[in-house]
């Protein structure tokens, strides 16, 4: 996997007020900034990809922001960064395989955040049911 690592610079977290009936939770990766950089310990050209995931719990329960960056590794890391400058677009494959790792990562931080705050879990986990 080219992803060598991933840094969250923001963490912000807010209640308004406590879930009643039905609530929406929808989750939003977005990339922010793509830049090519050289890590001392690797000889493969990096990408620094920047990003903002997003949780929002409706109806206006709350919201749950991380920003960072992502270090990727490919050999295409300019012609990527060239393209990113020019039409704010990353290469299908990258831009699948940035925005699957955001949802791991984030959502198991989001989990323990949720749990803390109090709040709806942002993804479903299954449960065990006693048989009938």
């Amino acid at each position: 996997m080219p992803v060598v690592g991933m840094s969250i610079n923001s963490l912000t977290a807010q209640k308004k007020q406590k879930p009643k009936g039905e609530v929406t939770v929808t989750s939003k990766p977005e990339i922010t900034s793509v830049k090519e950089m050289k890590l001392e310990v690797l000889s493969t050209p990096t990408l620094e990809i920047g990003f903002e995931f997003k949780i929002d719990y409706k109806p206006n329960l709350g919201k749950m922001e991380m920003k960072g960056t992502v270090m990727y590794t490919t050999p295409d890391a300019k012609e990527v960064a060239k393209k990113w400058k020019k039409e704010k677009k990353l290469p299908t494959d990258i831009d699948v395989e940035i925005r699957n790792y955001l949802l791991r990562k984030c959502l198991v931080i989001a989990i323990d955040l949720a749990e803390k705050m109090q709040m709806p879990l942002p993804v479903w986990i299954p449960a065990f049911k006693k048989k009938k």
